[in-house]
């Protein structure tokens, strides 16, 4: 028949795109701060590092704020760090645009002190 995908192409473009339509959702809960605000399978995916934690991606909102960029899940973060993965491609878009990474320079920390900032703090 037209347009029928094999059995395995029809599962990995469904879990794709489940994974992308989701991932801002599971970000956001790598940002809840009180664990008993999520549900309980998502502590769970969180534990195993199936989904990202709040404790490994606060390493992001971290000084020197290079690294731990997955925002979906925790997995691949020591990976693709460890291999430099993430470096390459800001030197790649780097040399490409001229526009460096944030975590080039060292950053002005001085809007952590505003009040109206505390509550974006990760501890």
């Amino acid at each position: 028949a037209v347009g029928v995908l094999p059995p395995a192409l029809s599962a990995f473009l469904g879990s794709f795109l489940g994974f992308v339509v989701n991932s801002q959702e599971f970000h956001k809960w790598s940002h809840t701060t009180n664990d008993n605000n999520l549900p309980p399978v998502v502590r769970l995916l969180q534990s195993c590092g199936i989904l990202v934690s709040r404790k490994e991606h606060g390493a992001h909102h971290k000084p020197p704020f290079e690294g731990h960029y997955c925002i979906v899940s925790g997995l691949m973060n020591a990976p693709l760090d460890g291999s430099g993965f993430f470096k390459k491609l800001e030197t790649a878009i780097h040399e490409r645009t001229g526009v460096k990474p944030r975590c080039w320079n060292e950053p002005d920390y001085t809007f952590l002190e505003e009040p109206h900032n505390q509550a974006w703090r990760i501890q």
